[in-house]
């Protein structure tokens, strides 16, 4: 779950031999929880330290609006669509641009695959 905006969240990880390819990240709000607007900016690093800028490279962002859960109506979803591949040991990560409160916050999902 992605809570902080300090924080980075790694969401997908591509075979260390091998590599991976990434379809896209799906972002939907904890069920049955009250989240706050957000963006959600998404990090491609090359497998080393994610905190030295030379090995991460921003890749885009994605508004995410405020969500109230509800008992009887669906909660939508929301899509950032990626479509290639990444070389060996690449990881994708995420940052929030608001920090969510306690217990609430969006999950992160890559549709992906390693080879």
């Amino acid at each position: 779950t992605i809570q902080n905006q300090s924080s980075n969240y790694l969401v997908f990880t591509s075979d260390a031999t091998n590599g991976g390819y990434i379809q896209r990240i799906r972002f939907a709000p904890v069920p049955f929880n009250v989240t706050v607007a957000s963006v959600v900016k998404v990090w491609i690093n090359n497998g080393n330290t994610s905190t030295n800028p030379a090995n991460t490279t921003y890749y885009d962002n994605l508004a995410l609006p405020a969500a109230t859960a509800s008992s009887n109506a669906a909660t939508p979803s929301y899509d950032l669509p990626m479509n290639f591949a990444l070389p060996a040991g690449y990881k994708i990560f995420c940052t929030l641009g608001t920090t969510q409160a306690s217990s609430t916050g969006w999950i992160a999902t890559a549709i992906a695959g390693k080879y």
